[in-house]
């Protein structure tokens, strides 16, 4: 099955499995609750996702939500690497103001992220075999905001 095709066929579970899984248990989370969740991926044994800007993930199985990464901007969710031992992010954390973001990954175990050698990546993926990345290097300020019709200069 393609990554696209994968993808395709998890996420709308993925967002129904969040609504009832256990992450009101994690107690940051649980202030909150959970209708903020955003950028959600599917990998065999995790779903990951964006709340309050920060990388959270979960077994598909349910339990305790985590968080992996910490940044004062935001971070958003994009997929997996091939071996799903690790989390595709994109993030902003070394820019400067105008600057663009980049891809970023971070084990599953947690730890430190990783930049991509990719110097300039908004939305994209790995493929499966991981020997090449499809992205767009430059992405929309606010894909969400509906019928604005301006500009989206930084």
């Amino acid at each position: 099955m393609s990554d696209l095709a994968y993808h395709a066929r998890f996420a709308v579970p993925a967002l129904a499995l969040m609504g009832f899984l256990g992450l009101t248990g994690a107690e940051p989370m649980s202030a909150q609750g959970t209708r903020m969740l955003r950028s959600p991926t599917v990998s065999p044994t995790h779903i990951a996702f964006v709340n309050a800007n920060d990388i959270w993930i979960v077994g598909r199985d349910g339990g305790q939500a985590r968080r992996l990464t910490w940044h004062p901007g935001a971070d958003i969710a994009l997929g997996w690497t091939p071996d799903g031992a690790s989390v595709l992010f994109q993030s902003g954390r070394e820019g400067h103001p105008t600057a663009s973001v980049n891809f970023w990954t971070v084990p599953v175990q947690g730890g430190l992220p990783t930049s991509l050698p990719i110097p300039r990546a908004n939305s994209g993926e790995i493929s499966g075999d991981g020997q090449y990345v499809a992205y767009q290097e430059i992405g929309f300020w606010d894909p969400e905001w509906r019928n604005y019709r301006g500009g989206q200069a930084e």
